[in-house]
């Protein structure tokens, strides 16, 4: 499992830089183009539990994207990460 981001890196200045990136936009732009053009399809996973596939192809673009998404904000936050670091000589 992933690790999340902690939420005490997230400064104003970070949230504003990945909610105005021009790359993060596009990449948002494509995923909702891709969901609203699929055609999804239930399965039934268990007597009381169903999951929604979009199919093979479909659902690994869809993972692949979101795997774009989380790079990119990754390296939005280690930017400011690397610039606090060398603005004060020490990280925090």
């Amino acid at each position: 499992m992933k690790k999340s981001i902690p939420p005490y890196l997230l400064t104003k200045d970070v949230v504003y830089a990945i909610g105005n990136d021009k790359h993060l936009k596009e990449t948002y732009r494509r995923l909702n183009d891709l969901h609203a053009k699929a055609i999804p399809k239930t399965i039934q996973v268990s007597p009381t539990e169903f999951q929604i596939s979009f199919g093979d192809e479909i659902d690994e673009l869809i993972v692949n994207l979101h795997k774009e998404i989380d790079f990119r904000q990754r390296q939005i936050i280690s930017s400011f990460n690397s610039q606090e670091i060398s603005i004060t000589g020490k990280k925090g």
